[in-house]
């Protein structure tokens, strides 16, 4: 932990086994924060650790020991299953009260999974949604990317617990109609994405069905490129 990255004032970049002296930068720092996010980097082994709060606060031990416990939970329950279990990047995000209690009730998980190159809506696809299907019921809503006339990630947006969560790793169940109607809508983006040079889109996901009449996505003009467009 010695040689931790400070690229910004509440940014630590930390090696995978030194996830548990994380507590004891938090208490050389005297850093106090009402949230924390974890970044997962699975090509480095890494995760980058944002604290939202400040730095230089008096902390007494009540506050440090529960800041310990809760993020040896953190590791336990979350962290280490995900790690083990998926091959994806992914971000956790949780708001933390004033007596350094995490919300674990309300767990914010980002899962990033790049798509594949192949010759069809399945090959590109298929990896992503193996992952990212059994969190259906969970996902609030599904980004799909696009670069240079191809699909090139999905990302779902999820808010779980670590008892729903550890229930997903440990048995993860597609349904039918979510797999056929994922599909359906992959269809079009794939179609879409092969269309545009850079695409992007947000598809809500209510109980576990994606709504593509209410997607929004982002559409950029660039004047040096005649009449292209562009959606970033």
């Amino acid at each position: 932990m010695d040689n931790y990255n400070t690229s910004s004032p509440l940014n630590y970049e930390i090696k995978i086994e030194e996830l548990p002296k994380l507590s004891s930068l938090i208490k050389e720092s005297s850093i106090w924060f009402h949230s924390i996010e974890l970044d997962y980097r699975k090509k480095k082994q890494m995760l980058v650790v944002r604290f939202v709060g400040a730095r230089n606060m008096l902390l007494n031990q009540t506050y440090l020991d529960v800041i310990e416990d809760q993020l040896n939970q953190l590791q336990q329950s979350i962290i280490s299953p995900l790690i083990k279990k998926l091959s994806s990047n992914f971000v956790i995000k949780l708001s933390v009260d004033s007596k350094g209690r995490f919300s674990f009730f309300d767990t914010a998980l980002e899962l990033k999974v790049d798509c594949g190159v192949g010759l069809n809506m399945h090959d590109a696809f298929r990896e992503p949604f193996a992952v990212l299907m059994p969190f259906a019921l969970y996902s609030t809503h599904i980004e799909f990317k696009g670069q240079r006339h191809r699909a090139t990630d999905v990302q779902s947006y999820i808010r779980i617990t670590p008892d729903e969560l550890a229930e997903v790793l440990d048995s993860p169940i597609i349904a039918p109609r979510t797999r056929t109607q994922w599909y359906h809508i992959a269809d079009q983006v794939y179609e879409e994405a092969q269309q545009e040079y850079r695409y992007k889109i947000d598809v809500p996901c209510i109980d576990g069905e994606l709504y593509w009449d209410n997607k929004i996505d982002t559409i950029q003009f660039t004047l040096y490129e005649k009449d292209q467009k562009v959606r970033a």
